[in-house]
């Protein structure tokens, strides 16, 4: 109901950005295990529209503190979603707000790569646009983390060896991997 109420406000522009804050990310990223499957596509798929209507609705000034957040998570929902329809719909966003708004990072290069039909195939997203898209240092950490929090662990993934091959194999290509991963990880555990 909040993420409906949101919409149309957006929509409307009547929206107050301050309590949205703590819903966007974790409605990017809504995935709950019910039984033998999960659930959850719907809302990331809701929330990506909801992303898409800030370009529409808003000026860059009203949004910009949001927008600077929001463009890692956009584009980790579009490379690393398991349904293309979310995939599909967090790179309309971003397409949409680099189009009305032009502000994200490297914005044109990453929606020239990161198209309608590129994410089409899970395997194109994950070794092709994933790839291209973390060579951009300000996409490289949110993209690793998503990898190692939410997608190598993940229940449905975790005896999946092909899904996981992928996505180690996309990772490495063009990461120089293994010393951006030790920077990432003395930075979050200094102890070690």
């Amino acid at each position: 109901m909040r993420c409906f109420r949101f919409k149309i406000e957006m929509k409307n522009g009547t929206h107050e950005s301050d309590w949205c804050k703590p819903v966007r990310k974790p409605a990017l990223h809504y995935d709950i295990r019910r039984g033998p499957h999960s659930i959850g596509s719907h809302v990331r798929d809701a929330a990506a529209y909801v992303c898409w209507a800030f370009g529409r609705a808003y000026n860059y000034s009203d949004m910009k503190d949001i927008l600077e957040q929001l463009a890692p998570h956009l584009l980790t929902v579009a490379c690393y979603d398991r349904e293309v329809n979310c995939r599909r719909a967090a790179s309309a966003a971003f397409q949409e707000n680099i189009g009305r708004l032009g502000t994200f990072s490297h914005g044109i290069d990453i929606v020239s790569s990161a198209d309608y039909f590129s994410l089409a195939s899970r395997a194109n997203s994950y070794l092709i646009v994933a790839v291209s898209i973390a060579q951009f240092k300000e996409y490289l950490y949110p993209f690793v983390e998503e990898l190692l929090n939410n997608k190598i662990s993940h229940w449905l993934y975790l005896f999946n060896t092909p899904f996981l091959m992928m996505t180690w194999s996309g990772t490495r290509r063009r990461l120089n991997f293994e010393n951006e991963l030790q920077q990432m990880l003395k930075r979050d555990n200094p102890d070690n």
